[in-house]
């Protein structure tokens, strides 16, 4: 605390953040420890887009125009009833929707329980226990005691030893995303998984 006669100086939330993740541009941004794993998970999306419209776009542009005016004929070589350069776009589109959705999930909080959360926190004397039973919607519960966030962690809920958070709807730490997947970015998560899988099928 400050000394009597000094005024108490305001620390933003974000400089004395005790977990392990990376803050950016005064705080706006958030990811976990490894946030280089953002830019390598790039490169793995973009560089292959990148061959396929420098190398199999242009291939099948020259047969749609080998094959224009004869397509009815045995020696028609193009089956689509579209340019070769109009095969960029669908590429170009998956592409997008998964790097947007790549940092949807990777900077956004995913979920993390204040720690010493007083709502959450132990009141009685000596050391709390380890589990409590708790009824939540009519049902009863167990919560475990997280002894570095010093609350009790409400169900679904993990702490994150790569973050050193305690996240609600803990799902995993995905290091591709730098970040974990919880309550809050699971849906980006979903989607940035799925739109890589329908790119990597277009693609290759």
């Amino acid at each position: 605390g400050a000394e009597p006669g000094e005024a108490a100086v305001l620390v933003p939330r974000w400089e004395a953040w005790p977990g392990n993740n990376r803050f950016f541009l005064g705080g706006r941004l958030m990811t976990g420890p490894e946030p280089f794993m953002l830019l390598f998970t790039t490169l793995l999306l973009v560089l292959p887009v990148i061959a396929f419209w420098a190398y199999a776009v242009p291939v099948a542009e020259d047969a749609s125009r080998t094959s224009k005016g004869r397509r009815d004929s045995a020696q028609a070589r193009w089956p689509l009833p579209v340019p070769g350069y109009a095969l960029a776009l669908p590429a170009a589109a998956l592409l997008f929707s998964a790097l947007v959705s790549l940092y949807r999930a990777g900077c956004t909080e995913p979920g993390i329980i204040p720690r010493q959360d007083p709502k959450r926190s132990y009141t009685g004397p000596g050391e709390p226990p380890q589990r409590i039973e708790q009824v939540i919607n009519g049902v009863k519960v167990s919560l475990r005691w997280c002894s570095t966030c010093e609350i009790y962690r409400p169900p679904r809920s993990k702490h994150c030893a790569f973050c050193n958070n305690c996240v609600l709807r803990f799902d995993h730490h995905c290091p591709w995303v730098s970040n974990c997947v919880g309550i809050r970015n699971y849906r980006y998560f979903v989607c940035f998984v799925f739109s890589t899988f329908c790119l990597t099928l277009y693609v290759f």
